[in-house]
């Protein structure tokens, strides 16, 4: 019997799993009907706003972006970025790179591989933290969002934007995994309440 009381306990003490919850995504552009604020280098002319994806093609190559003016300051610290996009027939830049600039034009850049991106439908990708830093970046107030190539080669881009997200990548609860002390601790328990109720009876 006490056997048996034991083993249940662990039983039941081992289904408890660790469980991470963190804050839902915050949408930080979304291009339904929308396009870019500006463009500069290849992508002036290149980059058109459909009903759901803003679309970059025509001649842009790596040597171009264009960006997103923020209504107001937007404090980023701690964030990470998910981009959600589609690369399109003919692209060959190996990066697109996301950009968070300041009111001082100091950089939190974002660099995602084209290869996480599929042509047959949208994907989402999420980096946690930024790849590298241009400046002393005041990642608290940043003014614009930018999408720019790597500047490498003259490698067309051609790929199609759905949305950008900001995440918070630290969970905001955990529930820890039961240690053996705690399993063991638990069956003693069970054990104990198990010898009180025959005692009862």
């Amino acid at each position: 019997m006490k056997t048996k009381t034991l083993f249940c306990a662990l039983a039941l003490g081992s289904c408890i799993l660790p469980l991470a919850v963190s804050a839902a995504p915050v949408i930080a552009a979304e291009f339904d009907g929308t396009g870019l604020d500006y463009a500069f280098g290849s992508w002036s002319g290149s980059v058109s706003a459909g009903p759901s994806a803003l679309t970059i093609g025509t001649l842009a190559t790596e040597r171009g972006g264009g960006g997103i003016l923020l209504p107001g300051p937007r404090d980023m610290t701690g964030l990470g970025i998910a981009l959600t996009a589609q690369l399109l027939a003919g692209n060959a830049a190996s990066d697109i790179l996301v950009r968070l600039v300041d009111a001082a034009d100091n950089q939190a850049v974002f660099d995602f591989a084209t290869s996480a991106f599929t042509t047959t439908a949208f994907t989402t990708v999420s980096l946690p933290a930024p790849t590298f830093s241009v400046g002393a970046v005041d990642i608290a107030h940043i003014v614009r969002m930018e999408f720019i190539g790597d500047f490498s080669t003259d490698d067309f881009m051609r790929f199609s934007v759905d949305r950008v997200a900001s995440y918070d990548p630290t969970p905001t609860g955990t529930v820890p995994e039961p240690t053996m002390p705690m399993l063991v601790a638990a069956g003693l328990f069970a054990l104990t309440l198990s010898k009180s109720w025959r005692k009862t009876r």
